[in-house]
């Protein structure tokens, strides 16, 4: 633009200077045609050496090739120079990290997540990487971190407080008399089926077997077998008999044996809080339970049918369980201003490292940029940015 009007000044000067050339040829003794000619020509070769000065920044003016097109010919120092300009002193380190104290990252995310597009944004996030996810899943690894998160878990976890809590229940409840009934039904229903005297007596066997190792041992064995005074078969029913009749009896509430234990419930709730080596008993019997126990089966099939079964539709139970939970560890967040201001802490540390480490890119980036514009791309952008002002120095 202001090219354009500096080269018509220049021009307007021109036409002036050719104006009082021709007044000063005929009218040589007047002052006034003297004033406007010495003005003139001063106004035309000032405005000549301006422009060609101006001009020889860029190109060569008329061909001239002696110290002109100084930007083209200097355009590795013009180019480093640019650089350090944007690298140290526009865009320095320090610089960004004052203009990034002025920003509120977690302010910003929350906002932008509680809006309209943001959530849904997240929604259709979650569906996506929960698809993703479950495509990968590979139910044994799943059923292996399991078994070791929940034996870690556990192991961690005194369990004498659940136990004690559980028994002061079940004693003020009364339950532990209804429950030791159950277990008593449950026996005679065991001890009345047919299969559990062969039970006992191929138990009674193999005691026999245990216990007669001797020749002696082994003779009077069949001595007794012989003459009927040992006999397995019989003693496996007498044994069942008596283990019925006990129990029968036990089924009375006031039966001595369950006042007996009731008692010895209430007692040994009362020591365990504090029976130090009664607890580390029970501490120990947990870990030896953890440490046989199998979860991986279980917990492989339980894996393979959650994954088989599980819906991703915005609308499906999975979906809409881990939108509620994800909800209230948000709110927790939304509302808890030391975590946001631990987290932006956090966040503005790392982002200043990644400034540290990576600054120079904004460098290499700017020079590779300029670089890559010819001569004529390299003056063209320069004069486009000072050139304006270049071009009034001609017009002044």
């Amino acid at each position: 633009m202001y090219r354009n009007l500096a080269n018509k000044v220049l021009l307007l000067v021109f036409g002036l200077f050719v104006m009082a050339v021709i007044l000063k040829y005929f009218h040589r003794s007047m002052f006034s045609v003297d004033l406007f000619f010495t003005v003139t020509t001063a106004a035309l070769v000032g405005g000549i050496a301006d422009w060609f000065a101006v001009t020889a920044l860029f190109k060569k003016p008329l061909g001239f090739p002696w110290h002109t097109a100084i930007i083209p010919r200097h355009r590795d120092r013009v180019i480093i120079a640019i650089t350090q300009v944007i690298e140290q002193d526009l865009l320095s380190v320090e610089s960004i990290k004052k203009r990034l104290e002025q920003v509120h990252f977690v302010r910003l995310f929350v906002k932008w997540a509680d809006s309209e597009s943001g959530s849904r944004f997240l929604r259709v996030l979650l569906i996506r990487h929960s698809e993703a996810l479950m495509s990968r899943t590979d139910a044994p690894s799943v059923a292996q971190y399991g078994e070791t998160l929940v034996k870690k878990g556990a192991g961690q976890v005194s369990i004498t407080p659940y136990i004690k809590k559980f028994a002061d229940w079940l004693i003020e409840s009364g339950k532990d008399r209804a429950l030791l009934g159950e277990v008593i039904e449950e026996l005679i229903y065991i001890l009345e089926n047919p299969n559990t005297r062969k039970t006992i007596y191929y138990y009674l066997e193999s005691i026999k077997q245990e216990k007669t190792k001797s020749v002696l041992e082994k003779l009077v064995l069949w001595f007794g077998e012989q003459t009927d005074s040992i006999n397995i078969v019989e003693a496996a029913e007498v044994l069942q008999t008596e283990l019925l009749l006990m129990l029968n009896e036990l089924r009375n509430p006031d039966h001595p044996l369950r006042n007996w234990a009731h008692s010895k419930l209430a007692e040994f709730t009362d020591e365990l809080e504090n029976d130090l080596e009664q607890r580390a008993a029970i501490e120990a019997w947990k870990n030896e339970v953890l440490e046989k126990a199998e979860l991986k089966e279980p917990l492989s099939n339980l894996s393979q049918e959650i994954i088989k079964n599980a819906s991703l539709r915005s609308d499906s139970p999975f979906i809409v369980y881990l939108n509620d939970y994800l909800a209230r560890y948000w709110d927790l967040f939304r509302t808890n201003s030391d975590l946001q201001d631990w987290l932006e802490h956090r966040i503005k540390e790392a982002v200043h490292r990644l400034i540290e480490r990576e600054h120079h890119i904004i460098g290499k980036a700017v020079r590779q940029v300029l670089e890559a514009l010819t001569n004529d791309d390299l003056s063209r952008f320069i004069e486009d940015k000072a050139g304006d002002d270049l071009q009034w120095i001609p017009i002044n």
